[in-house]
């Protein structure tokens, strides 16, 4: 549900986050979920945390991915690395998240 509001925040804002730091704005499309949690800040900043953690390429392609609504395809051609490379860089990226938020 999360990764639906952010393509839907990064759709509207034109493929652009003009909010600041993409930490941050993928902080707030935590919290933009309509959980009936009361702790999406705990949340957020888990996932922050866990975000900080990762290397840059692995950060940076999960980043493109489930927050601008890249594809994989256009990833590789922004970061100038072969398709394979950033498929791995996603997808380890996004175990190395769920090994550090569970």
């Amino acid at each position: 549900m999360v990764r639906h509001r952010a393509l839907d925040v990064a759709r509207k804002a034109g493929r652009e986050i003009t909010t600041g730091d993409d930490l941050d704005v993928l902080a707030d499309a935590n919290a933009l979920s309509n959980s009936p949690h009361s702790d999406h800040d705990a949340d957020a900043s888990s996932l922050r945390r866990c975000l900080e953690t990762l290397d840059e390429q692995r950060r940076d392609c999960v980043m493109l991915a489930f927050i601008e609504g890249y594809t994989q395809d256009e990833i590789a051609r922004k970061l100038s690395a072969p398709i394979g490379t950033v498929k791995s860089w996603i997808r380890r990226g996004l175990l190395a998240l769920k090994e550090c938020l569970s």
